[in-house]
């Protein structure tokens, strides 16, 4: 293995692991938090889409839908690995700003707070679409096009619901929602976050 080869690997393991043990300290952390004012149970929750990550990797693995031979490999792999790294940041970033607000399921708690700090600015689901651009990162990185169609096809749609979801709670349950979601995106930034107008 080439030194190149070894810091692409540092990166990508180095990320999803980190994100991994955020995860673990988050239900350490606040899984039983406080006091619940409103509960939705959702298929789409961290059991989900670890799952979904593991059939993810399999392909990867087994080099199932991986193009050979793709012309501009470095340049791909750098993106590929700049996206995964870069969705390992928000990821973390964003469980920092959310603290106790955090939830596997879909919770309402007394002390919930709307967040709209760090990368809450500028998506409303961070956490959500960091790990879409790690994913898409990972198909990029390994040139699997079963894994982009999955991650298209299967993972954002499956965001798109459970960030629906949490949100129709949120309506309800703060005045200040309705706004903040106009203003900001779902799970891509709009043009007047960037121009600050949050």
């Amino acid at each position: 293995m080439n030194w190149f080869n070894l810091i692409i690997n540092i990166i990508v393991y180095s990320s999803v692991i980190a994100v991994l043990v955020a995860i673990f300290f988050d239900f350490v952390l606040y899984k039983y938090k406080g006091e619940v004012k409103g509960e939705k149970r959702s298929f789409v929750e961290t059991g989900s889409m670890l799952g979904f990550y593991i059939i993810f990797s399999a392909f990867i693995q087994n080099n199932i839908g991986t193009i050979q031979g793709v012309m501009w490999g470095t340049p791909i792999i750098i993106i590929g690995t700049f996206f995964i790294a870069l969705g390992a940041i928000i990821n973390i970033v964003g469980r920092l700003n959310l603290k106790g607000n955090w939830a596997n399921q879909i919770k309402i708690y007394k002390e919930h707070t709307v967040v709209k700090s760090g990368p809450y600015r500028f998506v409303r689901h961070p956490l959500y679409s960091s790990i879409i651009l790690m994913l898409y990162g990972g198909a990029i990185l390994y040139f699997n096009w079963i894994c982009f169609l999955l991650v298209t096809i299967v993972f954002v749609p499956a965001m798109i619901y459970r960030s629906k979801q949490e949100e129709n709670m949120l309506e309800k349950e703060f005045e200040e929602y309705k706004e903040y979601k106009e203003k900001v995106g779902m799970l891509f930034p709009k043009w007047r976050c960037f121009r600050g107008r949050i």
